[in-house]
This record gives C-alpha cells, sequence and structure tokens, in this order.
C-alpha cells in the first residue's frame, strides 16, 4: 500500500477526509499539503485511509512541517472515532516544541509522550509506527534513513486480529488565528487484509 500523491487531487479510491472548521487540503508537486487555521480550539486536517483491516507491521511516512505556531504534522494509527479514537498511536513532528513525538492512547487514556529527536521547519522526516504483537514502535529517521530516535509505546486495543485505520494529519490549537501547514511526500503501509 503505497502513494506518493502524484498529480492533483486526492486518490479517492484510497482515502477519506476529516476537516475542521479551518482545515483544507490539496494535492500539488507529488505531495499532499495539509492546513489547519485555529479558532482557539484544537483543529485538524486529517486524510486516513478507507482500508480499515490493517495488521501488524511498518507503517511509514514522509512529511515536512511548513509552520511552527503551534503545529505537528503526523501519522497515527488508531480503531474509534475521528478526531482522536480511545486508542492510537502517534509519532508527529511537533514544531511547538520543536521536535520529534511519540504516544499512544489506550482506552482513552494517553501515556507519557515521548521526545524522539529535535525537528526544524522545511526538514523532510521520515516517521514510522510499527505495530507488533505487544507493542508499538515509533521511530524517526532523517532524509537519508539515519536514525534519530525510537520509543516503545504501550499497545492500543486494535482487535485481534488489528482492524484500525491510518491517517495522516496536520493540527492547530489554543491559538487563535494561527495556521499549521505540513506536508506530506509518500506514505508505505504493509498489505495485510483486503
Amino acid at each position: 500500500y503505497f502513494d506518493d500523491f502524484l498529480g492533483t487531487e486526492l486518490d479517492t479510491t484510497k482515502w477519506n477526509t476529516y476537516l475542521s472548521t479551518g482545515a483544507s487540503y490539496t494535492v500539488s508537486d507529488g505531495f499532499l499539503h495539509l492546513s489547519v487555521t485555529s479558532d482557539a480550539e484544537e483543529r485538524f486536517a486529517i486524510v486516513y485511509t478507507k482500508k480499515s483491516d490493517w495488521g501488524i507491521g511498518k507503517y511509514r511516512a514522509k512529511v515536512i512541517a511548513k509552520s511552527s505556531a503551534r503545529n505537528a504534522i503526523q501519522l497515527s494509527i488508531w480503531k474509534g472515532t475521528l478526531p482522536v479514537a480511545n486508542d492510537i498511536a502517534i509519532i508527529k513532528v511537533d514544531m511547538m516544541n520543536s521536535d520529534i513525538r511519540a504516544n499512544s492512547r489506550v482506552g482513552g487514556t494517553w501515556g507519557t509522550e515521548q521526545s524522539l529527536a529535535p525537528a526544524s521547519l522545511n526538514t523532510p522526516y521520515i516517521l514510522e509506527l510499527e505495530v507488533t504483537e505487544t507493542n508499538v514502535i515509533a521511530r524517526a529517521y532523517d532524509e537519508a534513513e539515519n536514525l534519530l530516535g525510537s520509543a516503545t509505546l504501550s499497545l492500543p486495543n486494535f482487535g485481534s486480529p488489528p482492524t484500525f485505520t491510518v491517517d495522516l494529519r496536520a493540527k492547530a490549537e489554543e491559538a487563535e488565528g494561527l495556521t499549521a501547514e505540513g506536508d506530506v511526500d509518500w506514505i508505505k503501509a504493509p498489505s495485510y487484509g483486503t
């Protein structure tokens, strides 16, 4: 399962969207561009897979944070309801803190957020979530595939066999009128299920 966002439109055979007030997306120049403007509440621009019967394996995306104001561009896997499911694992380029962070939420309770590496604007990072039978391993790489940091997260309840959705999201929060922007170059996922 792979998408490198060629063309000028999102492939609607692969993706659904969830857009809060002030959120949008476009596809151009080989990138999925995500943008969301805050109105003092947490807001999301989410593009997520139509396929939901994923299994264990590695989920990867190459992303670039394009703005610094309370912004995050992230890869997550989840089971439940949007925007933030009770069971979710997240790795994000968090420009509010200028680092790459990971966390998981199990049954509605967040674990301890872990910092993996420093991050900079307009810099490509490869984010990876590896789902195993016992946990989720979050890894961050630079563009040359050098490992920057990793963390082991608690395993959300994705079911047995696992059924969950993969998404890419930008979010903005708490500061009215600030815009969060991020680009996704590509996403790769294992070919489990149908």
